[in-house]
């Protein structure tokens, strides 16, 4: 038999004591529908289900919020990765060297390598800086290097001038003198990307590598004799590069 669902409450009036009604029990008698058609029976205190019922809507609220927190990172982190697949897709994002850069740009690029930079160990040069190392440097650097980074006494030329981002002039103005000669290691042995910058590693030895880095390194304070490597050649004629095209031959009749 299901017995329909009956609450007996107990204040001042009567309770049940030892199977007898008494007075003042703080208690009530809840008999609650069940599909087994038993009766079941739940002895609670008034004061602690009001309390517990407080405790539960505060628990259940704070799990909203943080549920509501972590899809609201979630949607905002979809919305931004929306954006940026659509800026791209949609043909926005500049292109040409010519073009403007993107807002952030240098920035984010600068703080991303020097984050990277600042991990690696930092070895001392595994060469000297005397004359024989950097004459050496030199040699591999007009080879290598100066058709982007140019050279002493020269200007830009058309592949430095159409470059972007604009390859840094190491001869001219400061270059990278303000680096340490480990840093320009790796950056000769690695390149950088999305910069123009190759890197050399299988390319040239590390003796090659290291040599360039303290040129570079050292490009304020060059002697005459290293310059003068540098200078040797720096300069081809177009008559030289560029000879003239043959004489067209006679058509045949």
């Amino acid at each position: 038999m299901v017995t329909r669902g009956l609450e007996v409450a107990v204040g001042t009036g009567w309770g049940l004591r030892g199977g007898r009604a008494g007075t003042g029990s703080p208690s009530f008698l809840q008999f609650e529908r069940c599909r087994n058609g038993r009766e079941k029976v739940d002895w609670r205190n008034n004061a602690g289900l009001g309390e517990w019922s407080g405790e539960s809507e505060e628990l259940g609220e704070t799990n909203n919020m943080i549920k509501g927190l972590i899809l609201g990172i979630l949607l905002g982190l979809l919305l931004i990765a929306g954006c940026v697949y659509l800026y791209f897709s949609s043909g926005h994002a500049p292109i040409a060297t010519s073009a403007p850069p993107i807002p952030f740009e240098k920035t984010f690029a600068r703080i991303g390598l020097h984050a990277y930079l600042d991990k690696l160990p930092h070895p001392a040069p595994q060469v000297a800086a005397d004359e024989a190392n950097l004459i050496s440097g030199a040699k591999v650097y007009k080879e290598q290097c100066s058709v982007c980074h140019g050279l002493p006494g020269e200007p830009k030329g058309a592949i430095q001038a159409g470059m972007y981002p604009a390859p840094p002039q190491l001869f001219h103005g400061t270059g990278v003198t303000d680096d340490d000669a480990w840093e320009s290691y790796w950056k000769v042995e690695n390149g950088i990307r999305m910069s123009g910058m190759p890197g050399f590693k299988g390319q040239l030895t590390e003796t090659q590598i290291w040599q360039v880095s303290v040129l570079v390194k050292n490009a304020d304070k060059i002697t005459e004799p290293v310059k003068k490597e540098l200078a040797a050649g720096a300069t081809t004629p177009m008559s030289m590069a560029m000879p003239e095209n043959p004489a067209a031959k006679p058509k045949k009749k």
